[in-house]
């Protein structure tokens, strides 16, 4: 007969409570859930339509906060969150597990073995799922059945409030206006800011004060750091999100149709000009227009944007009639329009007037810690295109990623984990796992840091690992030399100086090489 294990539900109850008013609550809650119930694992997954976050884990890598679980791919997590109790899974049900890989264990047992899910609800609604998992066989059967259901009721219970808290305090820390449907528009949107980083707080922040304003807004930052990710943002949490959101690549217009493309045209206005066309200011009416590289347009043209942006009165070409639009305008850029201004580039009254709110999105090597995160982003958003079912890091690639100072940011990032995975996924077995040798498509430049960063490490191992005698020679040698020069190199008055027998000094230097 199997023995079975009681939860003392009871002191498991206090244990939660006692921990909810801690700072990082929901953290201390996966710790305490491990214990109970005897997990390796435990992640705390916030439910933000179509997916399943996580907040808070135990015995997960790190890289696991940036996953985002689509729960209509991952089989498990599906059958959790449709289930009314606690569900605990056959060791043998071959459903893809989405941590496999991913529990830390110095083993490196790869596949979790035990699985159990709890689902977060209130009055029906999904709020988010705990699981716990196991690298052992058979860990959750051996609660009973309703000593185990009873314990997880009062887990989902107590995590469901802690959630709820959570949610309130980061809503009345952002000081701003949003009602609960631009919230829950901005969390439906398909583009995310990846990052916990002191820079990457410092934007959400700035990014929630400005949003629902009605303010121009000017998005700085290098080639691939996100502008654009910013800028839907920054839609997608204004008043006006159910309104369009109008791109407008100034880098790919031709000065010789800019002005039409910006304000449309009449039929006759210009050859080819075949009949009526509406410019992207009139098609973002009530919206947003988003003015991308706006570094990049002609003079000419942005004497006629400046009107347009100052009284909300275009004309199409070839037509005499003002047209009024009512548009939020963000305009991004990686140049210094500030010396642009100052070259003559620029014209600088459409300068001021754009960057009513600058918004700085800062480069990736500014924040490095956030690249696990978004390594476990990238991970997860391709590895349902590429067909592979757990994807895991080799230990000795996220050093390797740390020390790039990644000049292309974000993309490039991006591009590399998709690159890695491609190669990675050709390797036959269940759990993909990222080598070091996957990314040997790396740019020059990334081969040229890594070497140097070798060769110093080798160096300075070199240097600790030298045999002590000799160091010791060294010293004696560099000091018997700064004495000797001091004395006006006379070996006599170089013992004086050194309070060392004169005979002494002699073999010793002779020893040394210094004779």
């Amino acid at each position: 007969m199997t023995k079975t294990y009681a939860i003392d539900t009871e002191e498991l109850c206090l244990k939660l409570l006692e921990a909810i008013g801690e700072d990082d609550c929901l953290s201390a809650f996966t710790e305490i859930i491990a214990q109970y119930f005897d997990a390796d694992a435990v992640s705390i997954l916030e439910y933000k339509a179509p997916k399943l976050q996580p907040v808070a884990l135990f015995g997960l890598s790190k890289e696991t906060f940036g996953r985002r679980l689509d729960i209509a791919d991952n089989p498990r997590l599906s059958a959790i969150v449709y289930g009314d109790q606690a569900t605990i899974f056959n060791d043998d049900v071959g459903l893809p597990d989405p941590f496999d890989g991913l529990i830390q264990d110095k083993q490196e047992r790869l596949h979790v073995h035990s699985c159990c899910g709890i689902p977060i609800k209130s009055h029906g609604k999904l709020h988010g799922v705990i699981t716990l998992d196991s690298l052992n066989l058979g860990v959750f059967k051996k609660f009973p059945k309703d000593n185990f259901n009873a314990a997880a009721f009062i887990v989902a219970k107590i995590v469901l409030q802690a959630l709820k808290n959570h949610n309130l305090n980061e809503q009345l820390s952002n000081k701003t206006l949003l009602n609960q449907t631009l919230i829950e528009n901005s969390l439906r949107s398909s583009h995310e800011i990846i990052g916990q980083s002191a820079p990457m707080q410092h934007l959400k922040q700035e990014i929630e004060i400005v949003a629902p304003s009605s303010l121009s807004v000017l998005v700085t930052g290098e080639t691939g750091v996100g502008k654009e990710v910013v800028v839907r943002t920054i839609h997608s949490s204004s008043k006006v999100f159910n309104k369009p959101l109008i791109y407008v690549n100034c880098a790919a217009l031709p000065e010789s149709i800019a002005e039409s493309e910006l304000f449309g045209h009449v039929k006759g206005a210009f050859t080819g000009a075949s009949s009526n066309r509406s410019g992207k200011f009139e098609l973002a009416d009530g919206g947003t227009l988003f003015l991308d590289e706006i570094g990049e347009l002609p003079l000419s043209i942005q004497a006629k944007l400046l009107r347009a942006i100052q009284n909300g009165d275009i004309q199409r070409v070839g037509s005499d009639k003002h047209i009024q639009v009512d548009v939020r305008l963000v305009a991004a850029t990686n140049r210094d329009l500030q010396a642009e201004v100052q070259q003559g580039k620029f014209r600088e009254d459409l300068y001021h007037r754009l960057s009513v709110y600058p918004v700085n999105v800062p480069p990736l090597r500014e924040r490095s810690g956030d690249i696990e995160l978004l390594v476990g982003y990238f991970i997860e958003n391709n590895r349902i295109k590429l067909g592979l079912q757990s994807v895991r890091l080799d230990p000795r690639l996220m050093p390797i990623l740390l020390k790039y100072s990644w000049p292309g940011n974000v993309r490039e990032l991006e591009h590399i984990i998709s690159r890695a995975m491609l190669r990675a996924g050709t390797r036959p077995g269940r759990i993909t796992t990222l080598m070091p040798s996957d990314i040997d498509s790396i740019s020059d430049d990334m081969k040229v840091s890594l070497n140097l960063n070798n060769n110093k490490l080798s160096a300075e191992v070199s240097e600790i690992t030298k045999d002590f005698s000799e160091m010791v020679d060294d010293y004696k040698r560099n000091l018997i030399m700064s004495a000797f020069k001091l004395s006006q190199r006379n070996w006599n008055k170089t013992a004086q100086l050194l309070n060392v027998d004169k005979s002494n000094i002699h073999r010793l230097g002779k020893r040394l090489g210094l004779k």
